[in-house]
């Protein structure tokens, strides 16, 4: 996924994943043979809510009357505004990032969306609908996209999304107890099966005039509770120790612990926590009949399901965690 949370850039966000979207809209217009028009968001764009959250568009936009005054216009003056005045100031390039990333995190907040991230993903989604006219057009929404299932093959990974944020912290020793709710579900999605249903969605929606949104996801199909993920890396980790004095620093038995590496640690503690609640502590569960309806299609079509699998139910998670996902992320990340 991305970055949920853990490289915040604020609002300078809101050029690229906001106004960027209504750009392609405006392109994809001028397309007299376009076909279909794919938006990968994230499902994370319902902000903090929780139990059953429906695939359905969170109208944050004038039309659907807003939410707490929230309105995008008004949201991208503010942004001209302070960087216009930070330039006037002749503020340095830090002072720059570090202004613009607090202001991003207060406005997410401010509506009820963790960081600027979903923030922004959600003001993009609400710019295609509003300036679609009659394209035909798809919104995937994944969770945290992991490591790949089977394609092209078992446990490729490029980005350190959050399912492998968890493993490096937990490796390294940068953390070793993690804020949240065991019974949480730490809602994950192998990077191939999302590639897939993105291919099923143009196939199934070429050509017709649509607005249709697909959570992909494992949370209903196949929970996996943050308690379990948390001791299959500690399974792992304990027979594959990433560090020989791991358990001394952790357990503060020496002496001659590096004051800068424990400063490290407490700030990392710190950062992953005040980053990641939003998730450990998630309540919601992403409805995904949309996307169930589009798995029928495609057995009913005869499309292979070997090939095109994009079904959480297929997923043993300790399996795939300790054999595919964490052996990745430790070969590729670390």
């Amino acid at each position: 996924m991305s970055k949920h949370g853990m490289e915040e850039e604020g609002m300078i966000w809101l050029w690229e994943s906001t106004f960027g979207a209504r750009n392609i809209i405006g392109f994809a217009q001028m397309c007299p043979n376009l076909q279909i028009l794919i938006n990968v968001s994230t499902a994370y764009v319902c902000g903090e809510k929780a139990g059953l959250i429906p695939e359905t568009l969170y109208n944050l936009g004038k039309n659907g009357g807003g939410i707490n005054g929230f309105d995008i216009d008004t949201e991208k003056k503010l942004v001209d505004n302070t960087l216009h005045d930070l330039t006037i100031k002749g503020a340095s390039s830090k002072q720059v990032r570090d202004t613009m990333k607090q202001l991003g995190l207060r406005r997410a907040k401010l509506y009820g969306w963790p960081n600027t991230y979903v923030f922004t993903k959600a003001m993009a989604e609400i710019l295609i609908y509003e300036h679609k006219g009659n394209l035909p057009v798809v919104i995937v929404r994944p969770t945290m996209i992991s490591s790949t299932y089977k394609e092209p093959f078992s446990g490729w990974v490029e980005g350190s999304g959050s399912l492998a944020t968890v493993s490096i912290i937990n490796g390294k020793g940068y953390v070793n107890f993690t804020n949240g709710d065991s019974n949480t579900i730490f809602d994950s999605i192998p990077v191939d099966m999302v590639v897939n249903s993105i291919v099923m969605a143009m196939v199934a929606n070429e050509n017709k005039p649509c607005f249709k949104i697909y959570h992909v996801d494992s949370s209903l199909k196949n929970p996996l509770p943050l308690g379990k993920l948390l001791d299959i890396n500690y399974q792992y980790f304990t027979k594959k120790p990433m560090m020989l004095k791991l358990m001394d620093i952790a357990s503060f038995h020496s002496f001659r612990v590096d004051q800068n590496k424990l400063g490290m640690r407490i700030k990392a503690t710190y950062k992953i926590a005040t980053s990641y609640n939003a998730f450990t502590l998630f309540t919601g569960i992403f409805d995904d009949k949309n996307t169930e309806k589009l798995r029928i299609a495609m057995r009913k079509n005869g499309m292979d399901e070997e090939h095109f699998n994009f079904d959480p139910k297929s997923i043993d998670w300790e399996d795939y965690l300790l054999n595919n996902h964490i052996p990745a992320t430790v070969k590729y990340l670390f």
